[in-house]
């Protein structure tokens, strides 16, 4: 049996060189050094950490799989429920095809079971999603990507390729007088899953967990109407989410600053039907479609019941 050729382990301080390892293999060329996922892999804000597995080869006790989740908490219909999303899974591509990826989720899913998460979720690619689906998860509303372009000036194009340098210092310092640091006073306000979802499961968004997220590249940043929690790719500001109660005079405030900051695009992720329609309205167009997979363990969450945008992405 394969599973005989292998043994596990759970993933922890000691042994998470094994992980970074298997992801640098399985990804080469990938932007993420190794402090990233040390960051990333510190979910103390959830009270939960290190819930995933690792597969060695006994020959060599090379390392040659993982599969494992991020603890994050949700709400649903005023309670708490703790959640893990699926993330960073890679088998090391000389332990391909070996069945490696039931016997570690599987592992790993006990695991959450035990210590009580209430339903885990994932968004797989296309080589992963028939695995996720074999193993019982269910298929939700599809998370889908919007895109709206920008009115670019000219003096900004002539800018960016001219003074390149200079051009990358105004737009960060734009961003930096901008940003705030996450408080229980903006946690408290509504995102737009909150705004549009009515009492569909939605990813807390507690001071902690936001924090955590900036840790990693995000940032939160005030503008008139309130809050827009946002990442940047290249010419591209990601909004991850927009926190306040006025959403169309905040949209607009974000758009006001992204031009003026000199993005060229707007992009925003989400599975939630309402909002979608609402990001119609203001010229954004709809560019692809990524699956939602849910696995139900203590609790009754299907796959219809989680609503998300951007910011919910382990990679944000």
């Amino acid at each position: 049996m394969v599973s005989q050729s292998y043994t596990t382990e759970r993933l922890n301080s000691d042994n998470f060189r094994s992980f970074t390892e298997i992801f640098h293999a399985s990804f080469p060329g990938n932007q993420y050094n190794d402090a990233y996922f040390v960051k990333k892999f510190d979910t103390n804000h959830s009270e939960h950490r290190f819930y995933g597995h690792v597969a060695y080869d006994k020959e060599k006790h090379h390392p040659a799989a993982y599969f494992g989740v991020f603890p994050v908490f949700a709400e649903w219909q005023g309670k708490r429920l703790l959640s893990g999303q699926s993330g960073d899974v890679a088998t090391h591509p000389e332990h391909r095809q070996r069945g490696l990826f039931r016997i570690l989720h599987d592992a790993t899913l006990k695991l959450c079971k035990a210590d009580a998460f209430d339903f885990l979720f994932a968004f797989p690619n296309a080589n992963s999603l028939p695995g996720f689906i074999k193993a019982g998860w269910q298929t939700g509303q599809p998370i889908e990507t919007w895109i709206k372009q920008l009115p670019t000036r000219m003096y900004i194009r002539l800018c960016r390729k001219l003074l390149p340098k200079q051009f990358a210092a105004t737009q960060q310092n734009k961003i930096n007088q901008l940003s705030v640091e996450p408080d229980n006073s903006v946690a408290q306000l509504p995102g737009l899953a909150a705004s549009f979802s009515g009492s569909n499961v939605r990813l807390t968004r507690s001071a902690a967990y936001l924090s955590y997220k900036n840790s990693l590249g995000s940032k939160l940043i005030r503008l008139t109407h309130g809050y827009a929690w946002v990442a940047f790719k290249g010419n591209q500001l990601l909004i991850c989410d927009l926190l306040g109660e006025q959403k169309n005079e905040l949209f607009q405030d974000l758009s006001v600053f992204a031009t003026n900051a000199g993005f060229d695009y707007l992009v925003f992720t989400s599975n939630i039907k309402e909002c979608n329609s609402w990001l119609q309205g203001f010229g954004f167009t709809k560019r692809k479609q990524i699956a939602l997979t849910v696995q139900s363990l203590n609790t009754d969450v299907s796959a219809e019941h989680l609503m998300l945008t951007g910011g919910d992405f382990d990679n944000f």
